[in-house]
């Protein structure tokens, strides 16, 4: 049972980042604002930084956003991170990395 939670938050972790991605695609975010997704039985806390506000990468480059998504399934908590750049112009956006 515990490992199928642990799915589920990871899940609703990586929900939460693509929702992001969405967001920032959209341009339709407040930068270290934070916001709520929630997934089956699980639900995630999600933020993106750019290199202002605090708890966020310093030196991070203008064109790149950091994504934190926080999810939790009953007892179980999963984390994950990810960096993504902006094309200016197009609003296209990279992933750089997601990790946990």
């Amino acid at each position: 049972f515990g490992i199928r939670l642990s799915g589920d938050a990871l899940a609703g972790a990586r929900t939460g980042i693509d929702d992001a991605i969405m967001r920032i695609v959209r341009n339709n975010y407040i930068p270290g604002g934070t916001f709520a997704v929630d997934i089956g039985s699980a639900s995630a806390i999600v933020m993106i930084c750019d290199g202002a506000n605090p708890g966020c990468a310093l030196g991070l480059p203008a064109a790149q956003r950091q994504i934190f998504a926080t999810s939790t399934a009953l007892t179980k908590v999963r984390t994950l991170g990810a960096i993504v750049e902006v094309d200016p112009i197009t609003h296209t956006v990279k992933t750089i990395e997601i990790k946990e």
